[in-house]
C-alpha cells in the first residue's frame, strides 16, 4: 500500500480551488500523466469518471467515483483494475488571513504486487509533483482574480 499527504496554502478562494479540483475532465490539459477523463453524473453530488493515465510506458484505463462536497472537498475512490483500492481526498480550507489551504491525501493498493513495487519507487515524487501541478494551474487561472 502506498500513502501520501501534502498541503499548500494558496491566495485563492475556496470556490476557485474547489472548481479546479472538481473539474476532472480538464486534468489532461495540465496533469502530465493524465490522458483522458470522461465524467458522468451519478447523483446529486456524485460523478463516475472513466479515465486513462500513464506512467512511463504503462497505460491504464479505470473507473472511479467522486463525491463532490461543494466547496470544501472532493473524495475519489476506485476498486477498478489496476487498483485493489484507491482513495484520493482533496480538502480545501479557508484561512483567516485570506486564501485557502488545499490538502491532498492519496492511498492506493494495486492488484499486481510487481506493479506496486515499481510504482512505490516513484510514488512520493509523483505525488509531490501532483500538488505542484495544481498549484501552478491555480496561478495560471486565478492570478489576476484575487
Amino acid at each position: 500500500m502506498a500513502r501520501y499527504t501534502e498541503h499548500c496554502t494558496l491566495p485563492y478562494t475556496q470556490e476557485q480551488l474547489f472548481e479546479l479540483v472538481a473539474d476532472v475532465e480538464r486534468y489532461a490539459e495540465f496533469v502530465p500523466w493524465w490522458i483522458t477523463a470522461e465524467v458522468r453524473p451519478a447523483g446529486d453530488n456524485i460523478v463516475h469518471v472513466e479515465q486513462s493515465i500513464t506512467f512511463g510506458s504503462l497505460r491504464h484505463k479505470f473507473l472511479s467515483q467522486a463525491v463532490l462536497q461543494h466547496p470544501s472537498s472532493v473524495y475519489i475512490t476506485s476498486e477498478d483494475r489496476p487498483f485493489r483500492s484507491l482513495e484520493i481526498h482533496w480538502r480545501i480550507q479557508p484561512q483567516s488571513q485570506g486564501g485557502c489551504t488545499i490538502m491532498l491525501a492519496i492511498e492506493f493498493n494495486l492488484c499486481s504486487g510487481l506493479l506496486q513495487k515499481l510504482i512505490n519507487r516513484v510514488f512520493d515524487y509523483e505525488a509531490r509533483q501532483l500538488i505542484k501541478v495544481f498549484e501552478q494551474r491555480a496561478h495560471e487561472l486565478y492570478r489576476g482574480e484575487c
